[in-house]
């Protein structure tokens, strides 16, 4: 479920929004599996005020955040080899770093557009909340395996006319879910050249209203074949400038 809720006059049809107010803001409950103990999350939302990204304390949850619930951040090391930053949280005290015993408050958060894993001993949904960006997002990469989501609360679908792709053929969008077992699996997706984001399982190109994700959700999104100083790709904003 998704809401948003709007200072001034707003007109609305369909997904198109004709917007006079000066911020728009809401929140976006996450879609989750009954399985999904892991699951990724996004931030598409801007921070309201004037911090650069979505604190982790601003994170709700309908079942409650429990303590020993994780957030692990990804980055990738000069061996190429994928590192995950743990932020852990302690009952009665909030988020913290465990490497340094810290409450890290509202100091560490998601950047707009960009994704984390989100780990709990059952399955939750969370909720994220902030300001909706006016204006086109352009999604930069400094390595090939990065966890994104888009930077829109809705449902993110690569091949819609509101997306454009910097990326070369065989570059991939993974998807994840956690099957009976608990184990994590993982859908493709490829860039075809010419043709758009496809499945490669069935060859067939996804259409322009297919989602890869739900509002809210990350996904990989993994540089097989451009360098990330020359990979990008833009969203335009639902409600304009």
């Amino acid at each position: 479920m998704k809401k948003l809720m709007f200072g001034l006059a707003i007109a609305a049809v369909g997904t198109a929004f004709a917007v006079e107010s000066s911020n728009v803001v809401g929140y976006n409950n996450t879609a989750v599996g009954e399985y999904e103990t892991w699951q990724f999350i996004g931030a598409s939302f801007e921070a309201v005020g004037n911090s650069t990204f979505l604190p982790l304390s601003s994170l709700a949850c309908e079942e409650g955040i429990s303590d020993g619930d994780q957030i692990q951040t990804s980055s990738v090391d000069q061996n190429g080899i994928i590192q995950f930053k743990t932020y852990e949280f302690w009952d009665g005290e909030g988020w913290a770093d465990p490497e340094s015993s810290e409450i890290i408050g509202d100091d560490v958060g998601l950047e707009l557009g960009k994704g984390a894993w989100f780990v709990s001993s059952e399955p939750k949904h969370l909720t994220t909340s902030g300001q909706v960006k006016k204006s086109v997002h352009i999604h930069t990469f400094e390595e090939a395996w990065s966890i994104n989501s888009g930077a829109f609360p809705t449902s993110f679908c690569p091949n819609s006319a509101n997306v454009s792709w910097g990326v070369s053929d065989g570059d991939q969008i993974q998807t994840s879910s956690v099957d009976e077992n608990g184990i994590i699996q993982f859908k493709t997706y490829e860039y075809w050249d010419g043709e758009g984001w496809a499945d490669p399982e069935s060859s067939e190109i996804l259409d322009p209203g297919f989602a890869v994700a739900t509002a809210g959700k990350g996904f990989w999104i993994v540089l097989n074949n451009t360098n990330p100083e020359d990979a990008s790709f833009t969203e335009v904003s639902p409600i304009g400038e």
